[in-house]
């Protein structure tokens, strides 16, 4: 066993390590119970980004059924936020499950 270890020290210390990190932090938060940032799915079968909350607002872009996209936590008139200048119907986002979109 000893000409093993001296032959594969590296290997060794390697896996210690590996062993070493595991322990510290077993599992990511978001499995431990903690929410995660805000991500929505999309529920129309085409989705209209547009650049303020409503529909008298510019498109800017476009979404597609079953696209996931980060979101905020801000509504205004029936619309999310989803970055700078990118806002889509809330009536068409379903929160996912574990996401913390208050």
């Amino acid at each position: 066993m000893w000409k093993f270890v001296q032959k594969n020290w590296l290997w060794v210390v390697a896996g210690a390590v590996v062993v070493y990190v595991l322990a510290l932090n077993p599992t990511p938060d978001s499995a431990a119970g903690e929410s995660v940032a805000c991500t929505m799915k999309v529920t129309a079968d085409v989705l209209n980004v547009r650049s303020g909350p409503g529909t008298n607002n510019r498109v800017v872009g476009r979404l597609a059924e079953g696209d996931l996209v980060p979101a905020d936590r801000t509504v205004t008139n029936g619309f999310r936020q989803l970055g700078s200048g990118r806002w889509a119907a809330q009536r068409y986002l379903d929160r996912v499950p574990g996401c913390n979109c208050g």
